[in-house]
């Protein structure tokens, strides 16, 4: 009796599983197949989410066979030439005191940001408080869309973005009119909200998306400038990719619903889409697992005595009233920031005193703590120093640095 019973209770539980999956199947409208007049073989338009919680990556199957089948990619921004103009951006507009920490911290913490009221001072480090982090889930080291972008370039797609980044950060400028879909100003309520929006992500319920970015508490500016307004560029632009090669294309998926969604938008210019079904055989964790391997290319400073491989184009930026140029470079595929400089000593440094120069340099990037194990002597091609590894909150920072050629040379990792 007690087998009987057993058995049916496993097989209970199987049933439930398999129309779990059956449900989570049907309402999956994040990935669309695309086929157009002038083409025979399919595109694909994807809904994205811009955050690194490790719930939405667990992705079905067909988004990574749509990726390996296209010959094209592309998404709101190409990250090979957005992070140098992001950076460039913020360098406009703030100079050196981008990495006055302490100002920053200042600008952050003040109450009016994105719950509808003016800030004096727009800083556009505030986008990143768009989606606040949930702790109580795992992250991955960068975000959905720079995930995918990483795919498609090891896969060597031919990679374009939709969008411009300068003008994703006009919009962004203009805070007291971005009032997004929230419970309350919060940051607990926020997280919760976002919470939820990740729930319905993860079963690609795209009616139920747009009933929460449609909710009421969305800014008019919001809807009409960020959301409305963009799907028509990006739909023009999609189209444009789409007749010279078979193309992946992500978007926020809170651009593809609606009468002026992208979805529709690609009907009225003669495109046929359809839903992809979502199917689940742990793909998404076999690519996931698989080690990221940056494109390097060499940076060359003749003047400087020096030259290293980097993973992105850095951007320069003048230190000292000139007297340094420091590099910064933004990594999105793999979540990387770095940044490297040369400087001029008045003498050589004995061994004795490095560890003053090298803690005075870690100081330098605000407060935070060296990790154990993480202060080391070493030596490369000849030249002494230090490696630090420090952590910074949720940051973790690797610094080298070397003396030699009447010089100190500066290396920073960061996450």
């Amino acid at each position: 009796m007690k087998k009987i019973l057993l058995v049916i209770c496993l097989w209970c539980c199987a049933v439930t599983a398999a129309w779990s999956q059956i449900d989570a199947q049907s309402t999956y409208k994040l990935l669309w197949e695309v086929k157009g007049p002038h083409s025979t073989q399919p595109s694909y338009l994807f809904g994205t989410m811009h955050v690194t919680d490790e719930r939405v990556f667990a992705l079905p199957d067909s988004v990574f066979l749509g990726i390996q089948n296209t010959d094209g990619f592309a998404l709101e921004v190409d990250f090979d030439s957005a992070s140098y103009l992001f950076l460039e951006y913020l360098y406009a507009a703030h100079g050196a005191a981008i990495f006055d920490e302490g100002s920053w911290q200042k600008t952050l913490a003040s109450p009016k940001s994105w719950d509808g009221e003016a800030k004096p001072d727009f800083d556009p480090a505030e986008m990143f408080k768009l989606f606040d982090r949930d702790a109580s889930h795992g992250e991955e080291a960068t975000f959905l869309d720079a995930f995918l972008y990483r795919l498609a370039k090891e896969q060597g797609k031919s990679i374009c973005g939709l969008e411009d980044i300068v003008d994703q950060l006009k919009l962004i400028a203009e805070p007291e009119k971005m009032s997004l879909p929230s419970k309350g100003n919060s940051g607990s309520q926020k997280r919760l909200r976002l919470s939820e929006m990740i729930e319905v992500y993860e079963k690609g319920d795209l009616d139920a998306l747009d009933a929460m970015v449609n909710d009421g508490s969305t800014s008019d500016f919001f809807k009409d400038e960020v959301i409305i307004k963009r799907n028509y560029g990006m739909a023009t632009r999609a189209d444009s990719l789409m007749h010279l090669r078979p193309t992946f294309v992500g978007v926020g998926a809170a651009h593809l619903p609606g009468d002026q969604g992208v979805i529709a938008l690609l009907r009225q210019r003669g495109y046929r889409l359809r839903p992809v079904v979502a199917t689940y055989t742990g793909l998404a964790d076999t690519v996931r697992a698989k080690s990221y391997q940056p494109q390097w290319s060499t940076f060359q400073r003749p003047s400087e005595g020096y030259r290293l491989k980097v993973a992105a184009r850095p951007f320069p930026i003048d230190m000292l009233e000139g007297k340094v140029k420091m590099y910064l470079g933004m990594d999105f595929a793999g979540g990387i920031v770095f940044c490297y400089y040369a400087m001029s000593l008045p003498g050589e440094i004995p061994r004795s005193k490095m560890d003053d120069v090298g803690k005075s340099m870690v100081n330098a990037f605000g407060k935070g703590s060296i990790e154990d194990d993480g202060d080391h002597d070493i030596t490369y091609q000849g030249l002494p120093g230090k490696e630090y590894r420090v952590k910074k909150g949720e940051e973790h920072l690797r610094i080298r640095i070397l003396f030699g050629n009447g010089k100190m040379y500066m290396l920073l990792l960061g996450n």
